[in-house]
């Protein structure tokens, strides 16, 4: 599991630390304009983990995070004070994953998760249109 090693979740800024005992560390990043997580051993200059500009995605990654993919695990302590939804989500699977491998793995997941939910909203749609063109036919 990883450890949170220190936040700021305030008008300022939104972030987070999580070191995983692989020696890597998360760097969560939270902004209006989206979300940025990177992967490092020394400092803040690594590897991109995940990128979103989004913020509608990012929503949706939280959504999903919470409600499908870290339902299924035991919860973890966050502290009180950490009350963005989107930095909460990507900070708790942070820290119930060992390593950057296991976190990208939670997020691949979160993504075709929510790749396959926007297709059914549009799949319904679809269905529902047609409906309504036949009933006015």
């Amino acid at each position: 599991m990883g450890k949170l090693i220190r936040y700021i979740d305030d008008a300022r800024a939104c972030f987070a630390r999580v070191d995983w005992i692989s020696r890597e560390s998360a760097f969560i990043s939270i902004a209006q304009t989206g979300v940025l997580i990177k992967r490092s051993r020394y400092g803040i200059f690594g590897a991109k983990l995940y990128v979103e500009t989004n913020i509608n995605n990012c929503l949706e990654m939280s959504r999903v995070l919470d409600n499908v993919i870290l339902s299924r695990r035991s919860l973890s302590y966050l502290p009180k004070a950490l009350t963005d939804q989107v930095l909460r989500s990507f900070t708790r699977l942070a820290i119930e994953t060992n390593s950057a491998l296991e976190f990208r793995t939670g997020i691949e997941e979160a993504k075709r998760l929510v790749l396959e939910g926007n297709r059914q909203e549009q799949n319904q749609k679809h269905i529902s249109e047609h409906l309504d063109i036949r009933a006015q036919e």
